[in-house]
């Protein structure tokens, strides 16, 4: 049985391995799940090492200390990738920004005069103050 999920861990590994060079995968990402993988692979190989570190804090049942590691390095995955997540909507949204103010200028071109030209409407003021672009009118 041991070697059975020698194999399956090796086999993860490989699977990672190719999505990276497939670009399925950042590499940052890779390494965080090989160094859980290789976590893992002495409690394949001395199965009474979670009953010893279960002793150590104790944990009076072995598998639930290996439960309660998993759920903290999930809750852990899980911080990061809100993390990643949330800095991808905050750089979308500026990207959004950024091409509707390129699409209006790019407009107000096309028409020889800019925006409110002519009817007392002042165009748009472009601020970029640190992360973000705002638009405001003046």
């Amino acid at each position: 049985m041991r070697i059975i999920v020698l194999v399956v861990a090796a086999v993860c590994l490989v699977v990672l391995g190719r999505q990276v060079r497939s670009r399925q995968l950042r590499a940052k990402y890779l390494v965080l799940w090989t160094a859980l993988t290789l976590c893992s692979v002495p409690l394949v190989v001395d199965p009474d090492l979670a009953t010893r570190l279960s002793d150590a804090i104790g944990i009076y049942y072995a598998p639930a200390t290996l439960f309660l590691i998993a759920v903290v390095v999930l809750f852990l995955v899980s911080i990061h990738f809100s993390r990643e997540i949330s800095q991808l909507e905050e750089r979308t949204r500026i990207l959004a920004e950024e091409l509707a103010l390129a699409r209006l200028e790019a407009a107000g071109g096309e028409e020889g005069q800019g925006r409110g030209a002519g009817t007392g409407t002042p165009a748009p003021q472009v601020s970029t103050q640190g992360p973000t672009t705002t638009l405001s009118a003046r």
